[in-house]
């Protein structure tokens, strides 16, 4: 770990909408804060495995959402 990981880590937060503007809770606003720092990471190399977790979990309502593979042997 570095100066440099923190530096871009605070310039991240910087660019996010402060969470009282919109309504947003702080528990949500500190993990976009946190997601937005792994991005293009090897955590999270890109967004379609995020979007499509978002997208099984939300188009499923309240009934279970079916596990997806991403990426391998990973089901989530």
């Amino acid at each position: 770990a570095s100066s440099v990981d923190a530096e871009r880590a605070f310039s991240g937060g910087c660019l996010q909408v402060n969470h009282l503007q919109h309504w947003m809770g702080s528990q949500s606003f500190k993990a976009q804060v946190a997601v937005g720092s792994w991005y293009d990471t090897p955590l999270l190399p890109s967004t379609s495995s995020a979007t499509a977790i978002i997208k099984s979990r939300t188009s499923k309502g309240k009934e279970r959402a079916e596990p997806i593979e991403i990426g391998g042997d990973y089901n989530i």
